[in-house]
């Protein structure tokens, strides 16, 4: 994937600043940090770097055990999400290469290392990110996901945009000037600001990836989509949460118009998937409807709507999507 920079970097002299943002992370933070600290060339790690995004548990008192003995910063902030936490995190970084992982998520030892080794053979890459291992709460192998990565970067930005290319952002290590260029991660997206921002260093600079599984990615059980399932949050609003990624998207990369059609229909699909999940069979069959709509000849929908009109259940049905 070439970009438009070609500035080489001086790979014998990385420091990697970690950027953990988190929010009521108690149960788990020690998880995160503890997965760092024990890299195989922790030496190259300048400090880790807590974003606390205004956490009303014992997220504060877990991260301050570390802070005395270890080289943890910890930051507070009033709550303003994940994308203000990492662009926090980015802004007290002082290492020249900055490397994200999320609050519930683990490396494994051999991470960093890898990294470093792919950014070695490729000097001119400005960011590099692999695949990832799904685990449950007690860290319970689930499934690997396997991105496929095309070869160009306007492919690259395309199938982002689609979201065929997922689960990144504790992947990602990147070096710190071209992450301030393209300026962080947008703000205003409450949902993908993580594709949006590799979309932005795909259009600047040569991105690279690798196919190995050195990150574990916890799906627990008071992630948003569990939330969704229990009426906390309503599934619509999905939907808006989606906008500013579909046209801030567009408007940066106009090619992306003639795919809109096929990320609305995603999402509408997904939306309908909550609502049969919960029984709600009239309001899934509503946003089926307006699925098949946007993007015909998507079958998963066919099968969701034979699932709305039929006794049926999702459990026994899901296998087949």
């Amino acid at each position: 994937m070439t970009g438009k920079s070609e500035v080489g970097f001086k790979h014998n002299d990385i420091q990697v600043s970690v950027v953990i943002p988190c929010y009521n992370s108690e149960l788990y933070i020690s998880d995160a940090i503890e997965s760092v600290l024990l890299q195989s060339n922790s030496d190259v790690i300048k400090e880790i770097i807590i974003i606390d995004d205004g956490s009303e548990d014992q997220t504060k008192k877990v991260v301050e055990g570390y802070t005395k003995e270890y080289f943890v910063k910890y930051f507070y902030q009033k709550n303003k999400g994940p994308a203000a936490a990492r662009n926090h995190g980015i802004q007290k970084s002082k290492g020249n290469y900055i490397a994200f992982l999320d609050s519930d998520d683990i490396w494994e030892r051999k991470k960093i290392e890898k990294d470093l080794e792919y950014l070695k053979s490729n000097r001119h890459c400005k960011l590099v990110f692999s695949n990832v291992k799904v685990v449950d709460e007690q860290l319970h192998l689930i499934n690997k996901n396997f991105n496929q990565i095309p070869d160009s970067n306007k492919n690259l930005i395309k199938e982002l945009f689609l979201g065929n290319i997922t689960m990144n952002t504790p992947t990602m290590i990147g070096e710190t000037r071209a992450i301030l260029e393209v300026g962080g991660f947008n703000e205003d997206m409450p949902h993908r600001e993580d594709h949006f921002f590799l979309m932005k260093m795909a259009e600047n600079f040569q991105v690279g990836f690798h196919n190995s599984h050195h990150v574990l990615r916890r799906i627990r059980s008071t992630s948003l989509s569990q939330m969704q399932l229990n009426n906390i949050y309503e599934p619509s609003q999905h939907i808006e949460n989606y906008r500013p990624f579909i046209f801030e998207s567009i408007r940066e990369f106009p090619f992306l118009e003639g795919y809109k059609h096929i990320v609305i229909s995603k999402i509408y699909t997904s939306v309908a998937t909550k609502h049969l999940r919960a029984g709600r069979r009239y309001k899934s069959l509503k946003y089926l409807l307006k699925s098949a709509k946007m993007n015909p000849k998507k079958f998963k929908n066919y099968l969701l709507i034979m699932a709305n009109l039929t006794p049926i259940k999702y459990e026994n049905l899901k296998n087949l999507l």
